[in-house]
């Protein structure tokens, strides 16, 4: 979980800097990311353990220097399940997103070096085939921060299209996110 956590905190240093209190970024460590994550995977503290994906994208790297063989990175992740009333911080979210969204994507995100080489939609449409077994007739949905142009940019390219508002508390200040949703499984292959 630590390479995971490791690609995460990357990733969000990228992408959230002018987004989220610098403070709160400073703050986040590997260890504590990969707690978090290490957590769903504890049938205890997660119920839907059977119904939730967790999966990563890997990319191979040519050998250091001295090494004879190539090693492999974590460059990308997703990880869903059945949705939430409230958000991962326990923000309620409008009670009409989960009655007709079944099935969440709950964070996908994609190392500085991997993005724009199509991890982002690969690991999205490996998350819908997964989502598909688990639950065949779900709609689905995935929050993001309002002003997160780029990631807007790319649900809105998958087809997604906005079906709620709520806030997300980080680090005690409150983050407008919107949600993208799709009443059945998007067709990745043609979007």
């Amino acid at each position: 979980m630590t390479d995971v956590a490791r690609m995460q905190l990357a990733a969000w240093h990228a992408a959230y800097r002018r987004l989220l209190a610098d403070d709160f970024l400073d703050g986040l460590t590997v260890e504590g990311i990969a707690g978090y994550h290490g957590r769903h995977f504890d049938a205890d503290q997660n119920p839907t353990l059977d119904r939730s994906t967790f999966l990563v994208a890997e990319m191979t790297v040519p050998p250091a220097e001295g090494k004879k063989r190539p090693t492999k990175v974590i460059v990308g992740m997703v990880r869903g399940g059945p949705t939430r009333e409230k958000t991962a911080a326990g923000d309620r979210v409008p009670p009409e997103v989960p009655k007709k969204y079944a099935m969440e994507l709950f964070a996908i995100h994609v190392e500085p070096t991997g993005q724009r080489k199509g991890v982002g939609r690969q690991l999205f449409g490996a998350f819908v085939e997964a989502a598909k077994k688990k639950m065949p007739d779900a709609g689905l949905v995935l929050w993001v921060l309002k002003d997160n142009s780029n990631a807007r940019g790319f649900y809105r390219k998958l087809g997604g299209s906005v079906v709620g508002e709520c806030d997300l508390t980080l680090g005690g200040k409150k983050y407008p996110q919107v949600a993208y949703g799709w009443p059945k499984y998007p067709n990745i292959t043609q979007t």
